[in-house]
């Protein structure tokens, strides 16, 4: 009987891990849909956006008839209009509000914006999708850069105070737990702090000046919070037995340690990642480093609109993405497995 029942349960487990993660899948599609569609529906409201698919339909149809010059001015003009109107149909603009706001979203998604009302590009392309796409690569080397320097100083920092913390009364430990509040304060205050300290002794202010806001701004609380992950992993059902494997070092020095522990390790980065990137947003129009932080504030000073959507496209284009792989690391996680349902083979033992 007893037999029986374990192959039960054992055959019950995939399936349970499947649902589990197809409802996860489920409540994650829900949430990146209805994100960006709330957004189109804000920034439509007052119909913005209508104007702005206007604003392109009525240049690409004029350029479309200028390269026609036998026509007559009248007959120019009566075509003009039927074409746009024609053109206004066949993009589902003279739809409900609701059903425009879903084919906005898919030409946001698609950086489908048009031309810009008054930004041009580097390349003097007045292409909404060309001025947003050159601001991508220093935003991505302010993060790279920011991201493996605080890595490289809150993770290693993180797991010594873990080791200490197992003694109780030791000065850095209690320093590290002290100084994380630091870290509440925003990126951009330091921004704004490090220049008025350093402005006559450091030349290059936008970037030594970002990475060091950026550290100031996030290191104490990385700090903790790794020193908070090591120590509670340190003590895991998987990774107890290395404890007692007569290493000196610990638990937290074996394999067995990683293997666990890996996906809710990177969960932690990309966290940490999105938390860094939405907070350089007005660290760069602040400090006046060209990416899309920077854009995005001048963009909303000349009431740019596909200028301003393109650029929080790409926001949510990295916000997403975060939140895909770490759905999928917790779908994978190993311990989370085991309580859901393991393979077989993994079930058996």
């Amino acid at each position: 009987m007893r037999n029986t029942s374990e192959a039960s349960g054992g055959s019950e487990r995939p399936w349970g891990l499947v649902r589990y993660g197809l409802s996860r899948a489920l409540v994650l599609f829900l949430i990146l849909l209805m994100a960006p569609y709330l957004l189109i529906a804000v920034m439509n409201w007052g119909g913005e956006l209508d104007d702005m698919r206007e604003s392109h339909i009525r240049y690409e149809v004029a350029m479309r008839i200028g390269l026609t010059p036998e026509l007559s001015p009248e007959e120019r003009e009566r075509l003009f209009e039927e074409e746009v109107q024609e053109e206004y149909r066949r993009q589902g603009l003279d739809r409900p509000f609701v059903i425009r706001n879903f084919r906005h979203m898919w030409w946001a998604i698609t950086l489908d914006l048009g031309r810009a009302h008054d930004m041009i590009s580097d390349t003097f392309s007045r292409q909404a999708r060309a001025i947003v796409a050159e601001r991508v690569s220093p935003t991505a080397l302010l993060l790279g850069v920011a991201m493996l320097t605080l890595l490289a100083v809150s993770v290693p920092v993180g797991l010594l105070l873990s080791f200490l913390s197992r003694r109780r009364g030791r000065f850095l430990d209690r320093m590290g737990t002290r100084l994380a509040p630091i870290s509440a304060v925003p990126i951009w205050f330091y921004g704004l702090l490090l220049p008025l300290i350093f402005l006559s002794h450091v030349r290059g202010l936008p970037w030594g000046m970002a990475i060091g806001a950026i550290l100031l701004g996030a290191v104490f609380a990385s700090i903790y919070s790794w020193r908070t992950f090591f120590v509670g992993h340190s003590s895991d059902e998987q990774v107890e037995p290395a404890a007692g494997s007569g290493s000196c070092k610990g638990a937290l020095d074996r394999p067995s340690f990683l293997r666990p522990t890996a996906p809710r390790m990177i969960t932690h980065v990309l966290i940490l990642t999105a938390s860094v990137l939405t907070g350089s947003i007005v660290l760069e129009a602040l400090l006046g480093w060209p990416g899309l932080g920077r854009l995005l504030y001048q963009a909303i000073l000349l009431n740019d609109t596909p200028v301003v959507l393109g650029t929080l496209v790409i926001y949510g284009y990295v916000l997403a993405f975060v939140a895909v792989i770490v759905f999928l690391l917790d779908f994978l996680d190993v311990r989370l497995m085991q309580r859901r349902g393991r393979v077989a083979a993994q079930g058996g033992v």
